[in-house]
């Protein structure tokens, strides 16, 4: 085991390097584990041991934001289960059935689905301008995405574009103003084998509507977010699959925020 920070130039120190230990973590069964931060001594242990391998930071700060998440497995998941994790994981605000998601750009929200050609993302979109909607598949090319803008170019307009193989912005539709930076929009994307369709709140007739000119096939990552403005997205109250609790403890469902893979 080996930990360590980061400061603010993003130069990492080690605290303990290369530790050595047996069974604190498991591929078949779920293992307790603790881990704390105090006053730049960070400690890591299993429950009976919770710093059995400790080091201390020359500098502290408080602590306002916890990840767990593992890149080296192969997929990389790690799985956390409710009954292990510490409660407080489960009573943020992000996992609430209406949580509010806050993106600054260019960051999306974005989680993996199970391969499809009809895939439907329903969320509330508060900012001034740009609220894309973006589906990432595969082509005989390679990966492709392709992405739906909503209220972009000033809040007027609606357009469709793409990124791998072809990329480039096209099918640019006049739509009028259609977000607001006051209250939340409420939109329905809809990717049904190459034919996108937007509606907008309650409206039974869609605001854009258009079969893409170019083949993108077996979208496993949908993602919300982009460019040009910080927004407040409301998703999980259409689908639970976006709330942080289920991807912790079921290993699905939202998976992360950023730049999408």
């Amino acid at each position: 085991m080996t930990l360590y920070y980061h400061d603010e130039a993003r130069t990492a120190h080690r605290l303990v390097d290369n530790a050595s230990f047996l069974n604190l973590v498991s591929t078949y069964t779920f293992n307790r584990l603790k881990i704390s931060w105090c006053g730049g001594r960070l400690a890591v242990g299993p429950e009976d041991n919770p710093t059995m391998i400790t080091g201390q930071a020359t500098v502290t700060q408080p602590i306002n934001f916890v990840m767990v998440h593992s890149s080296n497995n192969v997929p990389s998941w790690m799985y956390v289960d409710s009954g292990v994790a510490d409660r407080w994981l489960f009573e943020d605000s992000g996992v609430a059935e209406d949580a509010v998601i806050e993106i600054g750009p260019p960051s999306y929200v974005y989680r993996n689905i199970t391969p499809s050609n009809d895939v439907t993302v329903k969320y509330d979109c508060m900012t001034k301008t740009d609220c894309p909607v973006l589906f990432h598949g595969s082509t005989m090319a390679g990966p492709r995405s392709i992405a739906v803008c909503v209220g972009c170019y000033g809040n007027q307009e609606i357009y469709l574009s793409y990124s791998g193989d072809v990329t480039g912005s096209m099918l640019r539709s006049a739509a009028g103003p259609v977000l607001s930076s006051t209250q939340y929009n409420t939109f329905t994307v809809r990717f049904n084998n190459g034919h996108m369709t937007v509606h907008r709140n309650s409206n039974a007739v869609p605001i854009y509507e258009v079969d893409a000119p170019h083949a993108v096939q077996n979208i496993d990552v949908v993602g919300i977010g982009g460019c040009c403005s910080r927004k407040y997205v409301r998703v999980a109250r259409y689908d639970p699959a976006w709330r942080t609790d289920t991807w912790l403890t079921e290993g699905r469902g939202f998976s992360a925020s950023g730049a999408l893979p």
